[in-house]
Order: structure tokens, then C-alpha cells, then sequence
């Protein structure tokens, strides 16, 4: 059982980070897509729906930082699409690569690399929580 105390755990720890760069990176695919597009060429539509589908997971992670009944039922799940992101990105980023410029090709992995250690640190923590 998931358990809410005056200092955050490592698991709120962890999903707040995740919040935090959840939040950041749906910011610049709104605001910065015109900026992303000639790297990752994706359809204006999909910057969009990336970039508030991003925020509103953010928003979820929030939640759950505050309500231990929420962490409970959607930690395993966020986990698992964090997990998710990372091998669909890297799958689309094989089959596109020649569309995908080389700074693209580097935030494309550097993302990458940042949702894989929240995944690790989400996971790390809840299963150290389940310890106690």
C-alpha cells in the first residue's frame, strides 16, 4: 500500500519529475513546433495532440502525487507507457530516419533517454515502496 507522509516519498518524487517533464516538453510541442517541424516532420495536428495529450498526462501525474488511492490504480500504467513512448519513438525513428534530421534523430534519443530513467526511478520506487 502506497502511503502519503509529511515528506514526499521517492515514488512522488519520481512522478512529479515525470510531471515536471511531461509538462515542459508538451510546452515547447505547442509553442516551439514550428521550430521542431523542419527536424521531425510531423503534421501540425500531431505537434498538437502530442503536446496536450503530454500536459494533461502531466496534470494525471499531479494527482497522483497528492492522492495515494490514484498512485495506487495508475502507477503501473504509467509506467508501462513511459516504457511504451520509448520503444514506439525508437521504432518510428528507424523507419523514418532519413526524414529525421540529425538534431531531430539527437532529441528524439535525449527524450528518449529522460522518459526511460523516469520509468526506471517510477519503478525503482514503487517496488521499494512495497518493501516497507
Amino acid at each position: 500500500m502506497l502511503k502519503l507522509t509529511s515528506q514526499p516519498s521517492l515514488l512522488q518524487k519520481a512522478m512529479f519529475a515525470n510531471a515536471v517533464f511531461s509538462f515542459v516538453c508538451g510546452v515547447i510541442f505547442l509553442l516551439a513546433r514550428k521550430l521542431l517541424m523542419p527536424h521531425i516532420p510531423l503534421a501540425p495536428l500531431l505537434w498538437t495532440l502530442f503536446g496536450a495529450g503530454l500536459i494533461l498526462f502531466s496534470a494525471q501525474l499531479v494527482i497522483m502525487v497528492k492522492s495515494t488511492a490514484w498512485a495506487e490504480k495508475l502507477i503501473i500504467p504509467v509506467i508501462f507507457s513511459d516504457i511504451a513512448w520509448v520503444i514506439l519513438t525508437c521504432a518510428a525513428l528507424a523507419y523514418y530516419q532519413s526524414r529525421i534530421s540529425p538534431l531531430g534523430n539527437t532529441l528524439i534519443i535525449a527524450v528518449n533517454m529522460m522518459v526511460a530513467a523516469l520509468a526506471w526511478f517510477q519503478a525503482q520506487a514503487y517496488l521499494e515502496q512495497g518493501k516497507k
